[in-house]
């Protein structure tokens, strides 16, 4: 049962590190594009006619 549980543990590890090597290569490549970051939210709705209102 430990060698199961130790192989499934590495092969987790292997899987994780290769998502994160993915996620910032994707964040790296937004950075040097100057794109917004999926954290930050675009003004929209009832917020551009507040916006416009402030303007004003």
């Amino acid at each position: 049962m430990a060698i199961i549980y130790w192989a499934l543990t590495v092969i987790t590890e292997i899987l994780i590190r290769l998502i994160e090597k993915r996620i910032n290569r994707f964040r790296v490549a937004q950075h040097l594009v100057g794109t917004p970051a999926p954290t930050e939210t675009p003004i929209v709705g009832a917020q551009v006619l507040a916006s416009k209102e402030v303007r004003s």
